[in-house]
């Protein structure tokens, strides 16, 4: 994979995950508010969750190796792009469980 195929491939990464995260951030700092109980504890929690949604699959994406001989291949940035969204969707599924508990239970969260 070469470094033009890497750049495309962790820039499509990087925006998806902002996006993902932009989507998110206002339904997120209302269901923390309710479950922390102050804004201040919520935008904390929703800060702390954007950081991981952008950098867990940048990290997923990294683990790419670049092909050996240099070409630029679809499928290598499939495979990085790929690698990303994995990361991506664990990142969601944490913080969804974890949400999930505390709000099942009605218990503080933070």
């Amino acid at each position: 994979m070469t470094g033009t195929t890497n750049l495309i491939g962790i820039t499509l990464t990087l925006v998806i995950s902002i996006a993902v995260t932009a989507y998110l951030r206002r339904s997120l700092v209302a269901v923390l508010t309710d479950l922390c109980g102050t804004r201040e504890r919520a935008d904390f929690w929703a800060g702390f969750s954007a950081v991981v949604l952008v950098l867990a699959p940048m990290i997923f994406a990294l683990y790419i190796n670049p092909s050996p001989d240099g070409a630029v291949r679809f499928e290598d940035l499939a495979a990085l792009i790929q690698r990303g969204l994995i990361g991506l969707v664990s990142a969601l599924g944490i913080i969804g469980m974890t949400l999930g508990h505390f709000i099942g239970g009605k218990n503080r969260a933070c």
